[in-house]
């Protein structure tokens, strides 16, 4: 069915206002909703990672040991993969491998929640960190990349600064929900918010144009620094 005169005229002071107002262009900006998921995403991030020596811990008493092979074998995979994940950012849009990173957590945390077996835990983590460092380096080569020369470095400490925000909360409410809660619905609260992701993450420029993208920024600038 086509749009009515009065739907039309709806549908373009909707443009408008989107194209000219402050908030409407923060709402259709990339760089607002990567800002968001950097948020977000940190927040679920370090939920899991009180909860996961919490349950390692009280549920099957592991010993301290036990507990930094745990954090090792995580953070060595993280840095394993951060190269391929980089490679990977440059051939397929951000969110595309943001969403699949996404699940991936969502799915190994699910697994260390109804973990029958600490050992099960340390395998799992794995996963966890393959999703993590592919979402975090694709995003921010996608800030970085989507950015004008000009607004770069002030673009990226807000994104870093979300980022610390989301640790640090998520931190600090993952053992209040914990004893609150118990570990399942601290699950399913950390699941959900990391999972609104999938909504809002933005697609991303395609690969080939976000070089382009750049390229074309750093142009801008300089003709208006050489007019200047």
């Amino acid at each position: 069915l086509e749009p009515n005169s009065s739907q039309k005229k709806m549908m373009k002071k909707m443009k408008s206002f989107f194209s000219s107002s402050c908030v409407g262009r923060c709402l259709t900006n990339n760089f607002t909703w990567y800002c968001v998921c950097s948020f977000t995403h940190n927040f679920g991030v370090y939920f899991f990672w009180i909860l996961v020596p919490l349950i390692a811990s009280q549920q099957f008493n592991a010993a301290p040991w036990v507990l930094g092979l745990i954090q090792s074998t995580y953070y060595a995979t993280y840095a394993i993969v951060s190269i391929p994940a980089g490679a990977l950012g440059e051939r397929v849009r951000v969110g595309i491998i943001a969403r699949v990173a996404i699940v991936m957590f969502i799915s190994a945390a699910a697994v260390v929640v109804w973990s029958p077996s600490v050992w099960l835990i340390v395998g799992v983590v794995i996963i966890s960190a393959m999703g993590n460092t592919t979402f975090w380096t694709t995003l921010q080569g996608a800030v970085g990349k989507e950015s004008p020369k000009e607004t770069r470095d002030k673009r990226l400490s807000w994104f870093s600064m979300l980022y610390s925000l989301g640790k640090s909360i998520g931190m600090a409410g993952a053992g209040w929900f914990k004893s609150t809660l118990g570990p399942i619905w601290s699950f399913v609260l950390m699941a959900a918010f990391m999972g609104s992701q999938l909504l809002y993450c933005p697609l991303g420029l395609k690969p080939s144009s976000s070089s382009t993208t750049s390229k074309s920024n750093e142009m801008i600038v300089e003709l208006q620094s050489s007019s200047s």
